[in-house]
């Protein structure tokens, strides 16, 4: 049983966060036929800490192919890769699973509230613009919160609208 079973072909899912975990949560609802899904990234770039993270020298403390992921195999220049090395294996995997579209950079969440009347999540972002159907304000069946270190207290139970 996968992780994203819940979630029928009819339901919106919002990815929070473009890192290694963000990337493989779209490609695992891409394995699973689903494709109606965004990911809300709020830096410039996809990467996570590797985008953030790039000053002279940065590079993993972990064998560099723990960042591999299992169905895309890597074969790194050094044992320690380094952020650009890391960040391109990033970008090369978004790119071959056709991911670019679903992915809105600048896009930072705010809020996160949930309802229990319409069993649907609410995302408002610090968007000025209403994109893809209204992301300012918009609904999701599910939310998978991919970057813990960024986020906001999350309390569904005392959030209702």
């Amino acid at each position: 049983m996968g992780m994203f079973n819940s979630v029928n072909s009819e339901g919106r899912v919002a990815i929070i966060g473009a890192g290694f975990s963000g990337i493989a949560a779209a490609i695992e609802l891409k394995r699973k036929g689903l494709n109606n899904f965004i990911i809300l990234e709020q830096e410039a770039g996809l990467g996570g800490t590797w985008w953030n993270n790039r000053y002279p020298g940065a590079e993993v403390d972990l064998e560099s192919h723990i960042y591999s992921f299992s169905f895309e195999y890597y074969d790194w220049t050094r044992t320690h890769a380094s952020w650009r090395e890391l960040l391109g294996y990033i970008q090369h995997v978004a790119r071959k699973w056709n991911l670019e579209s679903h992915i809105h950079l600048n896009e930072r969440v705010e809020s996160v509230t949930w309802s229990d009347e319409r069993k649907e999540y609410r995302i408002e972002t610090t968007s000025s613009q209403e994109k893809i159907g209204g992301l300012l304000r918009t609904r999701f069946q599910r939310i998978e919160i991919t970057s813990i270190s960024r986020c906001f207290p999350f309390r569904p139970e005392h959030q209702r609208i």
